[in-house]
């Protein structure tokens, strides 16, 4: 058995919303499923019935400590969407924005001991700008989700409409219990529509001065110091730590492909429909080729909630940092990164 940290599955393509740094057009409404202006149409029972055999496969090949879903779409947009998730995974982690999601799915989410992972850029309709959607909604189901005790991360793109005042989004996330918000920048990848998105050189400023210098105001919502130090200093002047990520976490895409790394469009390593044998392998091969080079022309101008993965690696943050992380905290995955960090210090 294949030991991995995580399985992040982005397989359902399909979204309702057409955020401005992530697509042109949302997905279009068929009688079985929704038609992508790129991807073209997608059958929600070809979906099911392929989702099913990769997952049989994996199941075989791998073990895991939890499993990401929904990365590239909005999962819920399919009718009991809560079947597609696996028990045999580790702990469950939905990501949504949270349009769809009914107070009726949130006991199973609850009974599974899943994560929320709701993308919000702020909490008015003007620091949420670059997305689609209406704010209200999304704050109820965070609302609710909190009454059933539901660990919730929020997933925040920054921007030059939020970031100047991501404080303000910050206050307002304070009143809630079991939650964390993670903010990173729009990248720079081809496939993603950020040039007039980034936020200016006075915003960063602006935003060290209310976030990070404030941080004792936000510590219990906020990822570690590190993690945000990092960040900006990413925006500014790129990457300057390495990345483990592909080494360590199994990403697939649209076409059941494995993907060389779960952060972008870098190109895939095979097809679990088709020869997951070969996919595997495949990957396995470069995971362990651990490198403190970048991998991809893409990982400078890359940082994301994941970074923090890897300032642990590095010896930035301590387990009990990752702790405070809902989707890290459980043992399995405390356990694997610990050994992993072991093994990653022996090598090098």
């Amino acid at each position: 058995m294949l030991k991995v940290l995580g399985v992040d599955d982005g397989s359902f393509k399909p979204c309702n919303f057409a955020c401005k740094y992530c697509r042109k057009y949302p997905s279009k409404k068929l009688a079985d499923g929704y038609f992508d202006p790129i991807r073209g149409s997608t059958s929600f029972n070809q979906y099911r019935n392929q989702h099913t055999q990769v997952i049989t496969v994996l199941e075989d090949k791998i073990e895991s400590t939890f499993y990401k879903i929904s990365g590239h779409g909005e999962i819920s947009l399919i009718p009991d969407f809560l079947g597609l998730l696996p028990s045999s995974f580790g702990k469950p982690i939905l990501i949504t924005n949270g349009s769809r999601l009914k107070e009726r799915d949130l006991p199973k989410l609850a009974e599974i001991d899943a994560v929320l992972s709701i993308s919000l850029d702020g909490h008015t309709s003007i620091l949420n700008t670059a997305r689609s959607g209406k704010v209200e909604s999304v704050l109820s189901l965070i609302r609710v989700a909190c009454d059933y005790d539901i660990p919730i991360e929020i997933n925040s793109v920054l921007s030059k409409w939020n970031m100047e005042d991501f404080d303000e989004f910050l206050f307002f996330l304070k009143k809630f219990s079991n939650l964390v918000c993670f903010p990173f920048p729009v990248r720079d990848f081809s496939t993603q529509l950020n040039e007039s998105y980034k936020a200016s050189y006075k915003q960063f400023q602006v935003f060290k001065e209310k976030v990070l210098d404030n941080y004792q105001e936000f510590n219990y919502i906020l990822p570690p110091f590190q993690y945000l130090e990092n960040m900006l200093s990413t925006m500014k002047i790129g990457r300057q730590i390495p990345c483990f990520l592909p080494n360590i976490i199994i990403s697939l895409n649209w076409q059941f492909d494995i993907l060389k790394c779960p952060c972008g469009p870098t190109g895939n390593l095979g097809n679990l429909l088709n020869s997951p044998n070969k996919a595997l392998n495949q990957w396995k091969k470069q995971s362990e080729k651990y490198s403190k080079k970048f991998l991809f022309h893409e990982c400078n101008q890359c940082y994301t909630h994941f970074d923090i993965i890897n300032l642990y690696l590095l010896g930035k943050i301590t387990s009990l940092d990752l702790r405070k992380i809902p989707s890290l905290s459980n043992t399995k995955t405390t356990k694997f990164l610990k050994e992993y960090s072991t093994k990653c210090t022996k090598e090098n």
